[in-house]
């Protein structure tokens, strides 16, 4: 099959974008033994999301090959499917239903990997275990709320992948869409606020703060590729080429987004632990004025 110069550069960007976020993944986890330190969770959720994102793009890849039930009005009308034509985009529809859960479970492995390097950092402050365990109980709502509505546009279930006859719009999926945007944008800005209030407080001097207010703020990147990415989704919905393209830009943005702030701690043998610690906590009837421990952190608690 013939595929179009816009289906073969779609296929470019998915495969460079999953080279990038598969690039940073791996050298993290191959950086954390060359340092001399153990995998901790969230190196092995790491690993799960390198499962997830190779899995998804083996099944986008025939996707976009075969192509799915999604076509237009108009093509409808003046094609004949063909019994093999029809075969090829209904195993691609279903495996497009399979990709976004794969998609789905990525983004949020990754805020929980974000989530768990904020629960070392934070360690030993008053509010932290309240916190964070109100920041799990959203992440792990949310992520069972979009994997509901991932199956809940089309009713019954076999219109997802039905070519023939007309299965109607419901296969473009654009309340899933609209319901994944807007929980990936609140979880965004909820991971990012979460370190804020000891940032501000911390004894640093200016640049310092500024590096690590840059470091903690990566996440708005991904904030900002989901808000020019839903009009664009929206308005295109019959076009899976331009939603995979959106898609594989996120998936290394927030491949991104949970790595770079490990990496930067493992850039040296010897690295700083921006960690806040309770015994730093002055217990005054002023504002509590926190400062990071400047210690270099035991291999069995890394970040």
């Amino acid at each position: 099959m013939a595929l179009s110069e816009y289906t073969q550069e779609t296929l470019y960007v998915l495969y460079i974008f999953t080279g990038f976020a598969m690039f940073l993944m791996i050298f993290r986890v191959v950086l954390r033994r060359v340092r001399g330190q153990k995998w901790n969770l969230s190196d092995y959720l790491t690993m799960s999301c390198m499962f997830f994102l190779l899995a998804r793009t083996s099944m986008i890849h025939v996707v976009l090959v075969w192509g799915t039930n999604n076509v237009p009005e108009l093509y409808r009308r003046f094609h004949t499917f063909t019994e093999k034509e029809i075969y090829q985009r209904e195993t691609a529809s279903k495996l497009l239903l399979v990709s976004r859960t794969l998609y789905n479970t990525n983004l949020w492995t990754q805020k929980a990997i974000v989530l768990l390097l904020y629960k070392r950092i934070l360690f030993g402050l008053p509010w932290t275990d309240k916190v964070i365990n109100a920041y799990w109980a959203i992440l792990g709502a949310t992520y069972v709320v979009i994997q509901v509505v991932t199956f809940t546009d089309c009713r019954p279930i076999y219109l997802y992948w039905q070519v023939v006859p007309d299965p109607g719009t419901c296969s473009e999926a654009l309340g899933q869409l609209i319901i994944l945007g807007a929980l990936n944008i609140f979880t965004d800005v909820l991971l990012i606020l979460l370190p804020m209030p000891a940032l501000f407080e911390i004894r640093r001097s200016f640049p310092a703060k500024l590096r690590l207010f840059s470091l903690f703020s990566v996440g708005l990147f991904l904030v900002a590729i989901t808000i020019i990415r839903l009009p664009l989704n929206f308005n295109h919905g019959m076009y899976q080429v331009n939603r995979t393209t959106w898609a594989s830009v996120e998936s290394f943005a927030a491949a991104f987004v949970a790595n770079i702030p490990t990496l930067y701690t493992l850039r040296k043998r010897e690295k700083f632990c921006p960690r806040v610690s309770s015994s730093e906590v002055q217990h005054t009837s002023k504002p509590a004025t926190k400062q990071l421990s400047q210690t270099v952190c035991p291999s069995e608690a890394t970040i």
